[in-house]
């Protein structure tokens, strides 16, 4: 039960306007609701929306969950996004009970109720400011009945009282024979004239063919061809996989190369410029969609492997394995809550766990394996990613900041430094105490990165545990994101 106190009802109407100029779905509320999201009503332009195939009705902190009431934190989310108009949110509380009050009724729940008569009487009041009255003093106004009313004016007799006035039917006749006039009048004048060829100049435009590009058998110059045909069907060849790959149309079924994903980039912006600050996570949730959203690019770690303990005296254990990695292009769609699962690293010779987000999966390092009397530990086997246009298993950049700030574009155009460049790209190191680590930011090593494999010295002996993995959402300028 909520502790949390009730707000006050103001002394101002339970409605909302809002005019936005660039592309919006979510509204806020303005005012605390007591109820339901049918105790709801909102209109576009004057024209009543439906709930649920036209909007819903949110909480900011609880998602899709209006509880516990009152909700001070609602909001509309329109089911498509309006850049433009006149969208009215009023309070529309349907008067009912539904549950019976039983002992104890705490403070909490009095103030709940009279707050919630006084919103439902505000509302009230809202409708009757804006109906039709008679002047105090007077009597009522009611209306002829719908049998003598229907088709008719409505006017008032000699004492004020309304009635059936009569005259619609022939005020309707004649704006229809006038309306039939004036079409004649025009169909007439529209017959009377006649088109000459001469009066219009004749244009004829070319298409300059680029590197590249083959229109109408006529290679990619600069030449202009005396007569393309148009109509003719347009062959593109691209770079977009090494060797070149002739598309004819949409393909969907060609294997994608990191240098081809890597242009694929470059030709939504300059390097980098195309992404903008990624979103990272390092432990298993989920991540909604923002507002107006559409494309991310999405990378996704499983957990290192951890490395095996070594003997003293004897050999050195097995190292682990490097977790999967997975990485493409998503489409999303705003307001979506997408389900994130992060492989945790794997402890002394365990395996690390396995991610996976939308369409992609990563499978944790394999553990390493203990040594024998006369050899050293097997490493484990390295984890797989899916889904992906790139999948691979996960290896140690510089430092976590160094992918961000230049390293992605290195790895898309398939350029791997050599291992000295590369900060701890041999593993963990083993160490008395060193278990499975959630990755950070701040963590010297990549998401996935396994464990060593324990020496045969004292006190060194003891394997390593991985690297957790994680998650990096790069939202896509242009795709929704600015």
């Amino acid at each position: 039960m909520s502790t949390s106190p009730i707000p006050p009802v103001l002394d101002q109407d339970r409605y909302a306007a809002y005019q936005p100029t660039a592309a919006t779905t979510d509204f806020a509320l303005g005012f605390p609701l007591f109820g339901e999201a049918a105790d709801v009503s909102v209109y576009l332009d004057g024209d009543l929306l439906e709930l649920t195939s036209g909007y819903t009705i949110r909480s900011t902190a609880n998602g899709a969950t209006l509880t516990p009431a009152p909700v001070t934190d609602a909001y509309v989310r329109l089911n498509a996004p309006i850049s433009a108009g006149k969208l009215e949110i009023f309070g529309n509380f349907r008067p009912r009970r539904t549950i019976q009050a039983t002992a104890p009724y705490g403070t909490r729940d009095f103030n709940f109720a009279f707050s919630l008569l006084m919103a439902a009487m505000r509302e009230m009041w809202t409708k009757f400011t804006r109906s039709l009255k008679v002047p105090v003093g007077e009597g009522d106004l009611t209306l002829p009945a719908k049998v003598k009313r229907s088709g008719q004016l409505l006017g008032f007799d000699i004492d004020g009282n309304p009635v059936a006035a009569g005259g619609f039917i022939e005020l309707t006749t004649a704006a229809a024979t006038a309306t039939a006039a004036a079409k004649a009048a025009v169909a007439a004048s529209e017959a009377a004239q006649t088109f000459d060829p001469s009066e219009y100049a004749s244009v004829s435009r070319k298409l300059k063919v680029g590197s590249g590009l083959v229109l109408d058998g006529v290679a990619g110059t600069d030449a202009e061809p005396a007569e393309a045909d148009l109509t003719a069907d347009l062959a593109f060849t691209m770079a977009f996989a090494p060797p070149a790959v002739t598309i004819a149309g949409e393909r969907d079924d060609l294997p994608v190369h990191p240098a081809g994903l890597k242009a694929a980039f470059d030709a939504l912006g300059s390097s980098l410029d195309a992404l903008l600050a990624p979103t990272i996570i390092n432990a298993t949730g989920s991540w909604e969609v923002p507002a107006g959203l559409t494309r991310i690019f999405a990378i996704l770690f499983g957990g290192g492997g951890g490395g095996a303990n070594g003997a003293v005296g004897g050999y050195t254990g097995g190292y682990g394995g490097f977790g999967g990695l997975s990485m493409a292009v998503v489409d999303v769609t705003p307001g979506d809550v997408l389900p994130v699962t992060i492989g945790a690293g794997g402890n002394t010779g365990v395996a690390g766990g396995d991610s996976a987000f939308a369409d992609l999966t990563a499978t944790g390092g394999g553990g390493g394996s203990s040594p024998g009397k006369t050899n050293t530990g097997a490493s484990g086997a390295p984890g797989t990613g899916t889904g992906g246009d790139y999948v691979d298993q996960a290896f140690a950049w510089k430092d976590a900041k160094g992918f961000v700030a230049g390293r992605l574009i290195d790895f898309l155009a398939g350029v791997r430094l050599s291992t000295a460049t590369y900060q701890n790209a041999v593993g963990i190191t083993p160490g008395t105490n060193t278990p499975a680590s959630v990755w950070t930011e701040d963590s010297a090593y990549t998401p996935g990165t396994r464990g060593r494999g324990g020496i045969n010295t004292s006190p060194n002996q003891f394997g390593a545990g991985g690297s957790g993995g994680a998650l990096f959402i790069y939202p896509i300028k242009g795709e929704g994101a600015a």
